[in-house]
């Protein structure tokens, strides 16, 4: 079975970085501001782990894949969110 999909954290200047492979051959670095406890960026980290190997599996380009990245990895916590807002 394989090896779950993690990533890896690091800290640089106060600020998470999560380490994601994004395609099967590279791995880039995903700052992670909103991201303020080892356990918060660790979370962070799976789940863009997870988006990114599920990513792969797509037709998406691989520019297509670093902004969604990107976004996930900057995304305030959920439990900031008081109301999903509509889109119009």
């Amino acid at each position: 079975m394989p090896k779950p999909a993690t990533g890896s954290v690091r800290w640089v200047n106060g600020v998470a970085i999560a380490r994601i492979r994004v395609t099967r051959e590279e791995r880039a670095s995903f700052p992670m501001p909103t991201c303020t406890t080892d356990d918060e960026a660790q979370e962070r980290s799976k789940l863009l782990a997870d988006v990114a190997k599920r990513l792969r599996g797509t037709t998406a380009s691989e520019e297509q894949a670093r902004d969604a990245l990107k976004l996930v990895a900057a995304a305030a916590p959920r439990s900031t969110f008081t109301t999903v807002p509509s889109a119009r």
